[in-house]
């Protein structure tokens, strides 16, 4: 599901299928991991995003980066801080994101 990572989710339709997508690539890198004999990945609650608790989420998010990032020694960034309602912080974090994710996918051949 990795190009639904680059559609802008804008919008309450779109953050649901971009989350539900987002969730779905964040356990197939899990799995790929384990499969290839790396350590087991703490599998946090991605989807749905909590809007009522945001912050939270950007944190545990960041955290399952992190983790990933480390054992797939890929340069990671600040996912941490975003304001999904400004467009331009927004498109930037998607990118950067979808960068994180696309070189995973490329390490682990998925």
């Amino acid at each position: 599901m990795l190009p639904g990572l680059l559609n802008m989710p804008f919008g309450q339709q779109a953050m649901t299928t971009w989350s539900f997508n987002h969730a779905d690539e964040h356990t197939q890198i899990i799995l790929a991991i384990t499969r290839k004999g790396g350590p087991a990945l703490t599998q946090r609650i991605l989807d749905p995003i909590a809007n009522f608790n945001f912050k939270n989420w950007l944190w545990s998010h960041q955290q399952t980066h992190n983790e990933m990032n480390s054992i797939l020694r890929i340069q990671g960034s600040n996912l941490s801080d975003v304001d999904f309602e400004d467009q331009d912080e927004l498109d930037a974090w998607v990118q950067l994101h979808y960068a994180e994710h696309s070189q995973a996918n490329l390490k682990l051949g998925l």
